[in-house]
């Protein structure tokens, strides 16, 4: 595992080859950056050992590859491999370790700063195409992973609301959490479960 404290760019140089401008993107969990060749743009993901592990990134990794068996009208992003061959690596970078993938980019906005008319209907319908898509996809890495997001989970977060300042607000959630249909989450059908 060499890279210790190579720039980002010299990274993305080294392993995949490619030069040009890289831009660091917001996210979650991973480091993301937009990479821009000049002729193609690729998002290179570095996912921490700590929050990512090797099965469930090549779950990750499968899954996309499935979508695209598929033949989705949505895009999907394309892995993009190493110059070893590799689907991803892992390194060391400035005193962290990470899994290094690099993906093919979609251009797109995010949806909130879209102007939203007539763009629900769009969005439910291309996740119910991608939701039924996956309904025959099983893995284990995926399945047992824990997000707090996870509607299966959303009892979890009531620990958070005192985090909701805005009194209003935070009745609204209360109400919810007090109506017992939230407890059935778990059952809803999903691509998770047949």
């Amino acid at each position: 595992m060499k890279s210790k404290n190579q720039s980002i760019d010299d990274l993305i140089l080294e392993h995949y080859g490619l030069k040009g401008s890289v831009t660091r993107l917001n996210s979650y969990i991973d480091l993301n950056f937009l990479v821009d060749t000049g002729k193609t743009k690729c998002v290179l993901k570095l996912n921490t050992l700590q929050t990512s592990s090797e099965e469930f990134l090549t779950a990750q990794n499968k899954i996309l590859a499935y979508l695209k068996e598929k033949g989705l009208t949505l895009q999907v992003p394309e892995l993009q491999p190493l110059q070893s061959g590799e689907d991803m690596k892992k390194i060391s970078w400035h005193g962290n370790d990470y899994f290094m993938r690099l993906f093919s980019y979609i251009p797109g906005e995010f949806f909130h700063l879209t102007n939203p008319d007539n763009k629900f209907q769009g969005l439910g319908f291309s996740l119910g195409k991608l939701d039924k898509a996956l309904l025959s996809f099983r893995s284990p890495a995926i399945e047992s992973r824990y997000l707090r997001w996870d509607l299966n989970h959303a009892l979890d977060a009531r620990d958070y609301l005192n985090e909701i300042e805005d009194a209003h607000n935070r009745s609204i959630v209360e109400y919810f959490y007090s109506n017992s249909k939230l407890k059935s989450f778990h059952s809803l059908r999903s691509s998770g479960k047949a």
